[in-house]
């Protein structure tokens, strides 16, 4: 099942099953997805499914859509496509959810131990 990774502003991150077609993103409590930001219109894009492809379709918003430093107007989605709306950047996947790191961690966190950190003093020391 597709998913959406929700990077907010502040570094907050959440995962989103895509359960439903059309999904709507905004600023607004109505909408499927509740993006709170300043930058993110009220009925900001939405993701619609069609025949098996996500497409996203910007809704007119005032700071559009962006996939990198193109403006989108409507898109199909790929698996991994990133895009922005506002200050806050949605990562479309496909597969199972994986869970979610732990408050404050980032991805990066959980990633397992290297080598060089993995001294008694902890990362970055030597030892001596």
């Amino acid at each position: 099942m597709p998913y959406l990774i929700v990077q907010f502003k502040g570094g907050r991150e959440q995962r989103v099953e895509l359960s439903k077609s059309p999904m709507v993103l905004g600023r607004r409590a109505s909408c499927d997805l509740q993006v709170i930001d300043e930058k993110v219109s009220r009925k900001h894009c939405q993701l619609c499914e069609h025949e098996g492809q996500w497409y996203l379709e910007d809704l007119d918003s005032k700071n559009h859509t962006w996939m990198g430093l193109e403006r989108v107007s409507e898109v199909i989605l790929a698996t991994g496509d990133e895009f922005r709306i506002g200050s806050t950047r949605v990562t479309f996947l496909t597969g199972k959810i994986p869970p979610e790191a732990p408050d404050g961690a980032s991805s990066d966190d959980t990633l397992p131990e290297t080598p060089h950190d993995a001294s008694p003093e902890g990362p970055g020391t030597t030892g001596k």
